[in-house]
């Protein structure tokens, strides 16, 4: 009985020493990726040899062109404060193939890839590769062969990161300010994995996590995400195998499949907290059944994602116009409202590129007319937001006369003005007054004939003046010739006015000026008498003048009578009795009715 037992406790044992040599060995298997796939060599030498050679005539091609290669690296766009100076996926910050293998190889578009490398900055798990575009899977060395496709680039462009195997990881330590904003944004894709012997869909089952390690408060957004917070596509979306076919659904002519991953960008907005420290990662699962792609990690202080506020005459602006009346002295950290971010420094600019430091001023208080850019700067990691435009002027404003209208006559008050302004800013005021009282009209109505002066006032509470003159559009007298004169004997012969003598009147505006009798004025003598005949010729404005017309009375004919007749009295007779020796009865003139004969008597 004994040795039965003995028997069966030594099966038993014998038999779990060999279910743990069984399970050991079975875990060794499968500690290297080859393990995973049994790799069938399907092509000739002769034909790998050509095909290489085909490769390096494509390498040549690429490069040449690589200035103009979607894959250009963006390092610190504007907008952004990307903190990571070390670490990303471009070659420059890889050491190709940490295996022994050859440093680079060329893939089937003439790009570059590596398997297994070391990330510069980056601490790896497990045998991580890199790729401009190649696919690559479990850290094939030939998989410009095996797998001829090529993934598209990333927005971020330069080369990517790629994980095909369980429990690979990148993560590194990145030095940030404590107790401050960040945002981390990972650039992502997961793709399926294809068969490295003939180039066949193999599986798609995603298991992977990414984020925040350690170093970060939840602000909204989770710190750790997985493949499940990705919008993965359907493997329908992909190609059914990779080939060197040159036509067909996601075939290149140049005879490769294309590959679009889908690229993801998934951001983290968090706190840091007081360490100073933030850890990033990426890892995949176990299994890993999927190709994760890994590109454009950015870590950015918050805050600069957007330019000052300034503040031009109230308004609250990113792009404005100060304008000065005149000369000017001005402080440009004045027109600012708004705060920066930590770490950064509120900076002016001749120039609107922000990273442009040989332009960045110095002394912020300016004299000069211009435009002014302002951003927030940060000189440690030499990254800065967007600007703000200032533009300094001095105003141009000026102001002319557009339409004037003279009064019609001398003390009319219908006269009128337009003004016109230029420059400036609208809404404009006007003021015939010296400024004392403005109106929104530019145009003056009831203007008597004068000087006057028009100011304008803009919105900037400047002022352009003009001058100008109201006349009076008539104001030049009217014309006539003096009267024909006149001769009579007789006073009584003196004709009355007569306007109409006046023939020849004109006027260059009025028609018919008025002729109108002004006076007669007698020089007071007699025989002859002059007399000075005034008439006024007038306008409808009143301008006037005067003509003159000379009317001489002399009376050139002698008075008539009839001598009485001779006769002889006698000596007592009275020769003075006109009874006796007979009077002048029928005495008459031409001019005067109260003659009176007079005699003389001579011996």
């Amino acid at each position: 009985m004994r040795n039965k037992v003995t028997i069966s406790f030594f099966n038993c044992v014998l038999l779990a020493f060999m279910s743990l040599v069984f399970i050991n060995t079975t875990e060794a298997q499968i500690q290297n990726e080859s393990d995973d796939w049994p790799k069938h060599r399907k092509h000739s030498k002769e034909f790998i040899d050509d095909y290489k050679a085909e490769l390096q005539r494509r390498a040549l091609l690429y490069r040449r062109n690589s200035e103009f290669s979607a894959r250009m690296p963006v390092t610190n766009p504007v907008g952004t404060c990307n903190v990571i100076t070390c670490g990303s996926f471009n070659l420059e910050d890889t050491d190709p193939n940490d295996n022994g293998s050859d440093d680079l190889q060329t893939a089937v578009d003439g790009s570059s890839y590596s398997d297994d490398v070391v990330y510069d900055c980056w601490n790896d798990t497990g045998t991580v590769d890199w790729s401009e575009g190649q696919y690559i899977s479990y850290s094939n060395e030939d998989a410009n062969v095996d797998t001829p496709a090529i993934i598209s680039p990333s927005p971020d462009g330069g080369g990517f990161a790629i994980f095909s195997f369980r429990n690979e990881a990148i993560e590194q330590d990145l030095t940030v300010l404590p107790n401050s904003n960040y945002t981390v944004c990972f650039e992502i894709a997961v793709i399926p994995r294809y068969s490295n012997s003939d180039g066949e869909f193999s599986e798609f089952e995603p298991n992977l996590q990414f984020g925040i390690g350690s170093g970060g408060i939840q602000l909204t957004d989770p710190l750790m995400y997985t493949h499940n917070d990705l919008n993965i596509h359907p493997a329908s979306d992909f190609p059914t195998e990779l080939s060197t076919d040159t036509s067909g659904p996601f075939q290149n002519p140049g005879g490769w499949t294309e590959i679009d991953p889908f690229w993801e960008t998934v951001c983290i907005t968090f706190q840091s907290d007081n360490t100073g420290s933030v850890n990033v990662f990426y890892r995949t699962g176990n299994p890993g059944r999927s190709v994760v792609l890994v590109d454009g990690l950015r870590l950015a202080l918050e805050g600069y994602s957007n330019p000052p506020d300034l503040s031009i005459n109230g308004n609250i602006t990113m792009n404005g116009t100060a304008t000065f009346c005149g000369p000017f002295n001005v402080d440009l950290d004045s027109y600012v409202v708004s705060s920066g971010p930590g770490g950064s420094v509120l900076t002016w600019s001749t120039n609107p590129d922000p990273l442009a430091t040989a332009d960045h001023i110095t002394d912020t208080m300016v004299s000069t007319p211009g435009v002014y850019y302002v951003f927030y700067y940060n000189p440690v990691d030499n990254c800065a937001s967007p600007t703000a435009a200032l533009t300094l002027v001095i105003t141009d404003l000026q102001l002319s006369v557009d339409t004037l209208v003279n009064a019609d006559c001398p003390g009319d008050t219908n006269g009128s003005v337009t003004v016109t302004p230029s420059g400036g800013t609208a809404p404009y005021e006007y003021s015939i007054d010296g400024g004392n009282n403005y109106q929104s009209s530019a145009t003056f109505n009831n203007l008597a004939e004068g000087d006057y002066t028009i100011t304008v006032r803009d919105a900037n509470n400047c002022t352009a003046t003009v001058d100008f003159t109201i006349a009076a559009d008539d104001n030049e007298s009217p014309t006539a010739s003096n009267p024909s004169p006149i001769n009579v004997e007789c006073i009584d012969d003196v004709p009355s006015p007569d306007i109409t003598v006046v023939t020849d009147e004109a006027d260059d505006q009025t028609a018919n000026p008025t002729v109108a009798h002004v006076s007669d004025v007698s020089d007071g003598n007699t025989c002859p008498e002059v007399i000075t005949r005034t008439y006024s010729v007038t306008d409808d404005c009143g301008n006037s003048i005067t003509v003159e017309q000379t009317i001489t009375v002399n009376d050139l004919t002698d008075p008539t009578f009839t001598v009485p007749a001779d006769l002889t009295i006698e000596c007592d007779q009275d020769e003075t009795d006109l009874g006796l020796t007979g009077d002048v009865t029928d005495e008459a003139d031409n001019c005067d009715t109260t003659l009176d004969a007079t005699y003389s008597d001579s011996v």
